[in-house]
């Protein structure tokens, strides 16, 4: 249950405002940042809609426009949203046969609001079809051929200041091709770190269309990189990148992040713990003092304890990472 965990190299933030950089990651990180896919189930196409990143051992968070293909639907018709584990190129027909390559997302929790379908047949303005640019997966890694580490990145108790340095990672290189000459199918997949530094913060928003807490920053940050982390010099993830403005004559582009600290995550991600970053509540079994098992609820907890009469269950916030416990 234990990973390595994910170090932030300092010099990544030092890169200048419209360079985005190629992480070839000796560091740890494509573990926890992953592609987000859509899989046709009628021809041979993979096709890229941005980033996600792993908070706990059982939730990815991302930006809700990555999986909203309408009001009604998560992804097209006749395909299957998935995020890729497969560390490289993936070869051969897909068809979503690749199960040990791609986990398909089980479930989207988004900031849905009930009455939006019954107020946008009133006259007067309209709700914004996005209440908060974020969205939580619970994503089939059953079948994968190679699990993920469990090393979720921690949320950041207060979100950025203006003149912090930022640093958002993500995938602007994605999606399928066919090479002729096999007639094989490519998936090309590269992470891309863009830094940058904090220039405005908007509590409200940035428009009525836009009304969740957002700060702004000069940076490149690049079409698929939508949905990734927007981390801090301490390492901790203070935003998750929403939309931006390419460099233009000379001038920096413009990002805009959701301000993740400030916005109701347990709506959507009720394990995190919000007052211990990195820490995941659930339930423990206990051998003695020694934990032999975490899990996100109860029922599962107790039928890994059928097993043996002498274990325990505990109600916990953990550190995976870490294993470090207290008692929630």
């Amino acid at each position: 249950m234990t990973g390595a965990g994910v170090v932030i190299p300092q010099d990544f933030f030092t890169h200048g405002a419209n360079d985005t950089f190629l992480i070839q990651d000796p560091f740890g990180l494509r573990e926890v940042i992953q592609p987000v896919v859509s899989i046709s189930q009628s021809e041979d196409k993979i096709t890229g809609l941005g980033t996600c990143f792993q908070v706990s051992p059982w939730l990815w968070l991302t930006a809700h426009h990555v999986v909203r293909h309408s009001s009604t639907s998560i992804f097209p018709d006749n395909e299957v949203g998935a995020v890729g584990f497969s560390m490289g190129l993936v070869y051969g027909t897909v068809g979503f046969v690749t199960t040990d390559i791609f986990g398909e997302v089980r479930q989207r929790l988004t900031y849905e609001n009930p009455e939006a379908a019954h107020l946008n047949v009133l006259p007067g303005p309209k709700p914004p079809d996005i209440l908060i640019d974020v969205a939580a997966l619970r994503v089939n890694i059953q079948n994968l051929k190679r699990k993920p580490l469990i090393s979720p990145l921690p949320i950041g108790r207060e979100g950025p200041k203006i003149g912090d340095a930022i640093l958002a990672i993500g995938y602007p290189i994605l999606g399928s091709k066919f090479k002729s000459q096999s007639s094989r199918l490519i998936f090309e997949e590269n992470m891309y770190g863009a830094s940058g530094v904090v220039t405005a913060i908007h509590p409200k928003g940035t428009s009525e269309s836009k009304p969740w807490p957002t700060f702004e920053i000069s940076g490149n940050w690049e079409s698929g990189m939508s949905g990734g982390p927007v981390i801090n010099t301490h390492g901790e993830v203070v935003g998750v990148v929403s939309s931006s403005l390419p460099p233009y004559e000379g001038s920096p582009g413009v990002g805009f992040a959701v301000a993740l600290p400030n916005i109701p995550l347990p709506h959507i991600a009720p394990e995190l713990d919000i007052g211990n970053p990195g820490f995941i509540k659930g339930y423990g079994v206990f051998s003695s003092e020694k934990i032999v098992g975490f899990f996100p609820s109860l029922e599962i907890a107790q039928m890994s304890k059928a097993q043996s009469s002498e274990l325990q269950i505990r109600r916990i916030s953990l550190n995976p990472k870490t294993e470090v416990w207290v008692d929630f």
